[in-house]
């Protein structure tokens, strides 16, 4: 009867680690699903930023390129002012030749 009873005892150990395990493991799968979420939520958020950072680099690039037409408009201007300058000084000195 006392080898029955150790067989017993043992069966019970068994299905005590059993449960045990079953929970541990239920708690590791869900643990395993939430990590799994939060790295596919990381990975979105990553893809957000990164097509956030191309939208700024396109934004910077274009205000870039306005920078450089306004500074060639603003080089073109500022020669053209002088020649119509010159042309006034060139009338202005013509007109003054004349006596009347």
């Amino acid at each position: 009867m006392n080898d029955y009873q150790t067989l017993s005892d043992l069966a019970n150990n068994y299905n005590e680690d059993a449960k045990f395990y079953a929970t541990e493991s239920s708690s590791i799968g869900a643990s395993s699903e939430e990590l799994t979420a939060s790295m596919l939520e990381i990975n979105e958020l990553l893809n957000n930023l990164n097509t956030s950072s191309q939208t700024l680099n396109d934004v910077v690039h274009s205000v870039n390129v306005s920078i450089q037409e306004i500074t060639a408009n603003s080089e073109e201007t500022k020669s053209e002012t002088e020649s119509i300058l010159k042309q006034a000084t060139t009338l202005k000195d013509t007109v003054e030749t004349f006596n009347v």
